[in-house]
């Protein structure tokens, strides 16, 4: 048995992964459902074969990246928090392999702190529960919205004026 996932190319090679200039020259509805296929088949996937929607490496690049990360000067990533406590964070490519040994971090469920008044915020949500959730659906396409349809991704898009 293996303890860590590997590349899945499932995703990848799925019709539903588009080009963004496909994405972009969809109309909204058009788009909306694209949304929820796409949301449809990466759950899927993730229930199936234990794989979330991230490329990963195969054992050989997870080797390959191990490798590389020993010969790293890892106190470049220790930095320090507001209590003066040392803390790793990888900021750098190098060990990123080491996440596909945590298959089930995406299912975590995130919880915030509300600075005003010091509480935690003990509704939040996992990556995971986007895909799964129908409750959290019209969110997740109003995301989708904002980042490939009106965000900066958009500034790469061919566009055309009406004078053209």
């Amino acid at each position: 048995m293996k303890y860590f996932y590997e590349r899945n190319d499932n995703l990848l090679n799925h019709e539903v992964n588009r080009t963004f200039e496909e994405v972009v020259k969809m109309t909204y509805p058009e788009f909306n459902e694209w949304v929820v296929e796409m949301r449809d088949v990466i759950r899927d996937i993730w229930d199936a074969q234990g794989n979330p929607p991230r490329t990963g490496q195969y054992e050989s690049g997870i080797l390959k990246d191990f490798e590389r990360l020993s010969e790293f000067n890892t106190n470049r990533m220790e930095v320090f928090d507001e209590d003066g406590e040392s803390c790793i964070v990888n900021n750098w490519y190098y060990g990123n392999t080491v996440n596909q040994f945590f298959p089930t971090m995406m299912k975590t469920q995130i919880n915030y702190v509300d600075p005003e008044n010091n509480t935690t915020n003990w509704s939040g949500w996992s990556v995971y529960d986007h895909f799964v959730n129908d409750d959290l659906l019209d969110k997740v396409q109003r995301y989708a919205q904002r980042n490939f349809k009106r965000d900066s991704f958009y500034n790469y898009s061919i566009k055309l004026c009406t004078d053209d």
